[in-house]
């Protein structure tokens, strides 16, 4: 118990500068705090708080996303893939440093599997996280739709803009490299890679990299096509990053620990 609680205050030291925070030891860190934790009801406190953040944040991300959607289709000519692209990079920078203290700032069922599969997050949390993600985005699409008046029924659904294989390629490989530097860069430059990845991967897939956000419409409108796409592609691309970057990991902590 003693180590646990050194090693939270540690994360907890490193989380006051989330510029140099990596998500890896934010979702540690929360992890931790749970566990070092003796009495169930401030236990459950913590957790209920993650699980708010967790919820709030994809409402937040998802809803941006359906908004930007929205004035998409109002607006001549549209309003081009960048401004998708920043609005998403912007609207996680926001969610980092609002919640990231609290649960991590998973806001994506993939990055949470990913987390688990990478050892740096319990899998026992895993399925809460996952019901208040996609919580969050079903609300989220639920109150952008009132918001907007927005009449089709397919609202703000991803759906494959070339070939489906195409498609899961690339939500797969954008999907690892976010999933990768999540656990090994600085928290800022996840931001950066969704941006980036939704202006690689928006031309074919839509560039979710996300199944809450692709879930949440999918629910509303009832339009599951193509689904599995947006599905398996996030959760290959990033159980895989956090297979690979385990190791990683672990060998920096051995050359800190050396020095």
């Amino acid at each position: 118990m003693a180590e646990i609680e050194d090693g939270y205050e540690q994360q907890q030291r490193r989380m006051r500068v989330p510029m140099l925070t990596t998500s890896s030891d934010q979702a540690v860190a929360t992890a931790k705090q749970i566990q070092a934790l003796d009495s169930p009801r401030s236990r459950l406190t913590i957790v209920a708080k993650a699980l708010a953040g967790e919820a709030l944040g994809t409402f937040l991300l998802v809803f941006t996303i359906a908004a930007l959607t929205a004035v998409n289709e109002g607006t001549p000519g549209g309003i081009g893939l960048l401004s998708f692209a920043m609005a998403a990079s912007f609207c996680v920078t926001v969610i980092i440093l609002t919640i990231g203290h609290t649960s991590g700032a998973h806001i994506n069922p993939s990055i949470t599997v990913g987390f688990a599969a990478a050892g740096r997050f319990p899998w026992s949390q895993v399925p809460f996280y996952m019901v208040s993600q996609i919580t969050g985005s079903v609300l989220a699409i639920l109150a952008a739709k009132w918001v907007y008046s927005f009449p089709e029924s397919d609202f703000a659904v991803t759906q494959p803009r070339s070939g489906p294989w195409q498609s899961l390629v690339l939500e797969t490989a954008m999907s690892f490299v976010v999933m990768f530097l999540s656990g090994n860069a600085a928290a800022m430059a996840v931001p950066a890679a969704i941006g980036l990845s939704v202006m690689v991967a928006g031309p074919i897939s839509g560039g979710s990299l996300n199944p809450a956000r692709s879930l949440g419409p999918a629910i509303v409108s009832r339009n599951f096509k193509a689904i599995w796409i947006y599905i398996a592609g996030p959760f290959l691309g990033c159980v895989t990053a956090g297979i690979a970057h385990s190791p990683v990991l672990e060998g920096k902590e051995d050359s800190q620990n050396s020095m």
